[in-house]
């Protein structure tokens, strides 16, 4: 037994070993056996695993963390078992330099790898905000998972599914889910006469056996017939037996004759659009989409899909194209000539290696949802599961004067598992 004194505290020392009698662990406890002082634990080597001290059985004050190797890991402080202070992580070539506050990392942090120059990024109280000057997470996973949920309680429960009313009310709750995804405003609702124009549209396109915006009249009276006109040539237009799921078709717009273009996307995402219609007919459904009478406009410069933060996997797919759809004063020609990069990165966001491969890259005029111009790429690396994180930098070719058009991150989450990730981003 070892004594040593402690302020006016006399305290024991204790050590642990492992099986094949290599010091484990050395540390100070009191007379009620709770550890106060030094505390030093080793690797099965000999070398130093980490050392620190406690008060009252929690560690108190500094803490070094050392790999096997004998390099620094983390340097951090502690108040009462909690981290709160300077903070330190290293990792090869990875440097982290910031602080903590009740336990998780706050405000300015800089990070270091390599050659690379250094970036600031800006947590608050564990959650990542900004990644340079780019916004990283606006939202929270318990915040995508509640508003959410909150759109959701406009769709009437199951036994109110097989009425019509039911399932405009599903339809327009999913473009309502995806607008607030987007940063959109969200609250777009259905409009009678908007209605009647889908509903007849939907009827005509049964009656022709096929979609199409502009048809000629198949023998119904004029009267008619221009109602439902009016309505296929002012709406998207689908092939399915559910409202809400034509909005999923119209969002993924992905199959060969709109990937180009992304129209149907665009005007589901048209900032201005206050007012909407759905309608079904057998197999055959349409949403008004030419509305404008928003009064209030977001002026974004630019709407992505997937968008920017945590993107839930029920909302975008595998074979998804990527798209950007510009405001007022990017022109087509800057974006045909822009570099579009997507990059893999891994927890602690950085680049797990080179740009991935594109096999989609279109620039699409205006004419769709306000926008002037829209940027759709892909690329078949990009795989969408949880916990899959990229970054998307669209700038001006480099060998001129650089100009970053859209710099911004996705991280795709499953909102079905509830554990968040061990850097607290996914709380």
């Amino acid at each position: 037994m070892v004594v040593s004194v402690v302020g006016a505290q006399s305290l024991e020392q204790v050590t642990t070993r492992y099986p094949d009698g290599a010091l484990r662990e050395r540390y100070h406890v009191d007379a009620a056996l709770v550890r106060q002082g030094l505390a030093t634990e080793y690797w099965a080597t000999g070398r130093t695993l980490r050392r620190g001290n406690f008060k009252d059985g929690k560690l108190h004050g500094r803490v070094e963390r050392f790999y096997e190797n004998g390099a620094r890991q983390v340097t951090a402080y502690y108040r009462d078992g909690i981290l709160h202070g300077a903070y330190e992580e290293f990792d090869g070539a990875f440097h982290l330099r910031g602080r903590c506050e009740a336990g998780a990392l706050h405000g300015r942090v800089e990070v270091s790898y390599g050659s690379e120059a250094k970036s600031q990024r800006v947590y608050d109280h564990g959650h990542l905000s900004r990644v340079g000057t780019s916004e990283v997470y606006a939202r929270s996973v318990d915040d995508l998972r509640r508003d959410l949920a909150a759109i959701e309680v406009q769709m009437p429960g199951t036994a109110d599914n097989s009425t019509k009313e039911a399932e405009r009310a599903r339809g327009l709750a999913r473009l309502n889910a995806y607008r607030y995804l987007c940063g959109l405003p969200h609250d777009v609702i259905l409009d009678e006469v908007m209605v009647r124009h889908a509903e007849a549209a939907a009827s005509l396109c049964k009656a022709l056996g096929r979609l199409d915006h502009t048809p000629a009249n198949p023998g119904w009276p004029r009267e008619r017939f221009d109602v439902a006109y009016e309505g296929t040539s002012h709406s998207n237009l689908a092939v399915t037996s559910d409202l809400a799921q034509s909005i999923d078709q119209y969002m993924n717009d992905s199959d060969p004759s709109n990937i180009d273009r992304v129209g149907h996307r665009r005007w589901c995402l048209n900032p201005a659009m206050q007012r909407t219609g759905l309608g079904r007919e057998d197999r055959f459904a349409a949403m008004w989409s030419m509305d404008s009478s928003r009064k209030s406009v977001p002026r974004p410069d630019w709407v992505a899909y997937p968008p920017a933060g945590y993107v839930p996997l029920e909302y975008f797919g595998p074979r998804h194209a990527w798209s950007l759809s510009f405001g007022p004063g990017v022109a087509r020609k800057k974006l045909a000539e822009a570099r579009v990069q997507i990059f893999r990165l891994e927890d602690r966001f950085l680049r797990t290696g080179p740009a991935l491969a594109l096999d989609t890259k279109h620039v699409a005029g205006g004419g769709f949802g306000g926008s002037s111009a829209c940027l759709v790429f892909r690329s078949p690396a990009a795989v969408v599961e949880d916990g899959a994180r990229y970054e998307v930098v669209i700038d001006t070719d480099a060998s001129k004067r650089r100009e970053v058009l859209a710099h911004y991150f996705v991280d795709f989450v499953d909102l079905t598992r509830a554990a968040p990730a061990a850097n607290g981003t996914r709380r």
